[in-house]
């Protein structure tokens, strides 16, 4: 079991009943979904859906007798086939798997990453590591962001009536347990 932690004061929130993504024991949730993000000023730095955070953001809970790269590895969540991949100013380097009508993006790799469009990516297959690329603000400024649309058999975003432009609140593609 791994367990997540309330970034801002340390809480515990709850446990990874299979934390097939990531390669550490226990994760912060720095940014919840929905949550506004503001720079040290205070001034709302994400434009889109009304400010508010369209994904998730997590940081391992280091662990000081394991190595440093090994608990920043990210893995692929689910299987399915690249659909975007770059550098963008706000994602940073990252990289959107569709399968099974869901679109995941990963956002802020370290380094940039070596799939191509139309690649096949298997569930657990290692993409990166966290970094700090793009707009990656906060005390923690290397993370995952971790977001998720439903697609169409085409990839094609279908837009939900939900506010929030179609995004859906990752944590439950995560297997958290209540």
């Amino acid at each position: 079991m791994n367990k997540l932690f309330d970034g801002n004061n340390g809480q515990f929130l709850t446990e990874f009943i299979n934390t097939p993504f990531l390669n550490c024991e226990n994760v912060y949730l720095t940014n919840p979904f929905e949550n506004i993000l503001t720079d040290v000023n205070g001034k709302n730095v994400y434009a889109q859906n009304g400010g508010r955070h369209n994904g998730i953001d997590l940081v391992p809970k280091k662990n000081p007798e394991k190595n440093r790269l090994e608990q920043e590895m990210i893995f692929a969540l689910r299987s399915g086939k690249v659909l975007k991949i770059g550098w963008t100013q706000w994602n940073g380097n990252y990289v959107c798997i569709a399968g099974d009508g869901v679109a995941i993006y990963y956002l802020h790799f370290k380094w940039p990453l070596n799939f191509k469009t139309g690649e096949f990516i298997a569930a657990k297959q290692h993409l990166g590591w966290m970094g700090a690329t793009g707009l990656s603000i906060g005390q923690n400024p290397e993370h995952l962001h971790i977001c998720y649309v439903f697609v169409d058999e085409n990839n094609c975003r279908m837009y939900r009536d939900n506010g929030m432009d179609g995004w859906r609140n990752p944590i439950y593609l995560l297997g958290l347990q209540a």
